[in-house]
């Protein structure tokens, strides 16, 4: 079964830790769906979601797509 991205996007930094914690209990809920987080300071709202589908996608598998945004996610966690 090919499952959706849902992508929550929060308007502050975290620690490793609490982004940890946060995919672990959405991962928990939202068994049907790939999770990641990732941050926008420009966002007024505390957070929001998208959803997307593999289809509006080329060929990039989740788990690369999920390793380049927990790359960036720690390389602006850094410089906060």
């Amino acid at each position: 079964m090919v499952k959706p991205i849902f992508i929550t996007i929060l308007n502050k930094r975290i620690d490793e830790q609490t982004y940890n914690d946060i995919a672990k209990d959405l991962e928990d809920k939202f068994k049907d769906y790939h999770i990641l987080l990732t941050y926008d300071k420009a966002q007024k709202e505390t957070f929001s979601f998208k959803v997307f589908y593999e289809k509006d996608f080329n060929k990039v598998k989740f788990e690369e797509l999920k390793r380049i945004v927990k790359k960036q996610f720690k390389k602006q966690t850094t410089n906060y």
